[in-house]
């Protein structure tokens, strides 16, 4: 706006300054009243006017037009940034956190080329990219402690995330909806990790090692398509949250009451018998517990006991498919007035 403002008073003092050079103004009219008759006056002279006028006008609309073309050219590198721009270049190799999510990823394609400037690298997110296989350079960034490589379907999982074998610093990695079917076994050998997302994916079974993960505080199985879980897992003590919604368990391995740390515990989706949920009430320590039921008789007198033998317990919720009106209304009847219990249908 500053530039267009000065471009018009530009314009305006370049047409004023050629009208008192020929005398049109009415200053220049009074004091130039001549005095003797005037001599023929030249070709030059007779159209001076005229041509003073045409250059000051040439000068504005030579002026209008360079600003006219620096704004477009600024535009066009500020806010529509051409694919090919490398902008690795223009960032420091101490670079710590990189985000490449969405739109990010689209706009600076590059950058997930460049991976390797960017040795000291400690946390890289890669959601939603698109992405069908992997840089090499992610397995060779040592230093990574977080990875996420949410929503990016891999042609071949398994192949593609071996490849990230040398990462063994990482504490957090998050492999939800990369279409995995099986867990490299590379990552049960992660002494370090502390959260492991493995969510939306099509995982069967776990492995055995899957217990070697003794510092693992988090761990998020949600829909897939596990029917077993290894004995191993009781061996994850330092287990804080699990989630194990929308698999298809019939029943809970007898090692689950050693996980006496867990605070959340997602059953929702798995209809387990009501014995099945009681082994639960050793978990002292929960706070959050979901549960999907395969019949909901005596719901009132479940949550009443677990209520009783789970001191800390603060959210209990039911999901249940397929309640008819009356069931659903007999059911908050019967949950009234007791706090931090909840049922909700699970569509």
């Amino acid at each position: 706006m500053k530039k267009w403002m000065l471009i018009t008073l530009f314009t305006s003092l370049c047409i004023q300054q050629a009208s008192y050079a020929v005398g049109d103004s009415p200053s220049s009219q009074a004091i130039n009243q001549p005095t003797e008759q005037p001599k023929e006056e030249s070709w030059f002279e007779k159209h001076k006017k005229k041509l003073l006028i045409a250059a000051a006008v040439a000068a504005a609309i030579l002026g209008v037009g360079t600003a006219a073309l620096a704004w477009r050219r600024r535009v066009k590198e500020d806010d529509i940034q051409p694919s090919g721009r490398d902008r690795s270049q223009e960032l420091d190799s101490d670079v710590r956190v990189l985000e490449l999510g969405d739109e990010a990823f689209f706009r600076d394609p590059t950058l997930i080329k460049e991976l390797k400037k960017f040795p000291n690298l400690e946390s890289l997110c890669l959601s939603k990219t698109g992405l069908k296989e992997l840089p090499a350079s992610i397995g060779e960034l040592s230093q990574l402690k977080w990875l996420g490589l949410p929503a990016n379907e891999l042609t071949n999982p398994t192949e593609e995330i071996n490849k990230l074998a040398g990462l063994s610093n990482l504490e957090l990695f998050d492999l939800s909806e990369t279409g995995i079917n099986e867990l490299p076994g590379w990552i049960t050998q992660l002494k370090r990790l502390s959260t492991l997302i493995l969510a939306g994916n099509k995982l069967t079974e776990l492995p055995e090692s899957i217990g070697n993960l003794i510092s693992l505080t988090e761990l998020d199985l949600y829909k897939n398509r596990l029917t077993t879980l290894p004995d191993s897992i009781g061996n994850l003590t330092s287990l804080t949250e699990l989630n194990l919604a929308k698999n298809h368990l019939k029943e809970l391995p007898d090692s689950i009451v050693k996980l006496t740390g867990l605070r959340v515990l997602n059953l929702a989706g798995i209809f387990l018998p009501e014995a099945e949920i009681n082994r639960l009430t050793v978990l002292q320590n929960l706070e959050t517990l979901f549960l999907s039921l395969d019949q909901l008789t005596n719901l009132q007198s479940l949550a009443n006991e677990l209520r009783e033998k789970l001191p800390k317990l603060k959210d209990l919720r039911f999901f249940q498919k397929q309640v008819s009106e009356k069931e659903r209304d007999e059911i908050r009847k019967s949950l009234l007035g007791q706090a931090g219990v909840y049922f909700t249908e699970d569509r």
